[in-house]
């Protein structure tokens, strides 16, 4: 018997290696606690974007990192035949955890009467640990079938989260409206530095 599953209405996760990595090497700075307005999680974040002073980031490095990022995510989207041309990078700031830090489940959503991001993505620049995401359809689980075998395909497709392996390299892009979050681990030996972005659309 033939059977077939349908991802129906897949959400798009992109992943790929930033061609500059290797160009980007970072120093480890000691655990410091540098929380935004409304944030709850102890880590360390230039959010939402780094200033001319910043302690970490020259402003040289920060416009070189950027511009690379951003031929990079221009030539993916030409590539997946998605609107590229008149992108533009709106926010564009670093994260940094050490033991026992993280971030709680958030979004990358505007407020009311902003304009519209189409993607949000994350740099894993060093000390690379998984993203935890949420799922948008937990109210699915209301029907779930009552027994799904942990070596059964449906399992991925019932999940509550999902934790996106990555390694120090890549970027992943993503819906802004997707809930996720940075999960402290109080095992962490080596910093880990991220840079975040949103990207939208130039309309005019």
């Amino acid at each position: 018997m033939s059977i077939e599953l349908i991802p129906l209405f897949s959400v798009p996760v992109i992943k790929f290696k930033f061609s500059k990595h290797n160009n980007y090497n970072f120093p480890t700075v000691e655990r410091h606690e540098r929380i935004p307005d409304g944030w709850e999680l102890s880590l360390n974040s230039s959010y939402p974007e780094i200033e001319d002073d910043d302690p970490f980031i020259s402003v040289q490095v920060r416009e070189s990192l950027e511009r690379d990022i951003y031929n990079d995510v221009r030539a993916v989207l030409k590539r997946l035949d998605v609107s590229y041309d008149k992108i533009f990078i709106k926010d564009f700031w670093y994260n940094i955890y050490h033991e026992n830090q993280g971030q709680e489940p958030h979004d990358h959503l505007g407020n009311a009467g902003d304009s519209n991001l189409y993607w949000s993505c994350i740099y894993y620049n060093r000390g690379a640990s998984p993203t935890k995401f949420h799922s948008a359809h937990r109210y699915q689980k209301l029907c779930m079938p009552i027994h799904i075998g942990e070596n059964s395909p449906l399992c991925d497709m019932y999940a509550d989260m999902h934790d996106q392996e990555v390694e120090d390299g890549d970027v992943i892009m993503f819906p802004p409206w997707m809930t996720h979050e940075v999960v402290p681990d109080r095992t962490r030996t080596e910093m880990r530095l991220t840079f975040t972005f949103n990207v939208g659309y130039n309309h005019e």
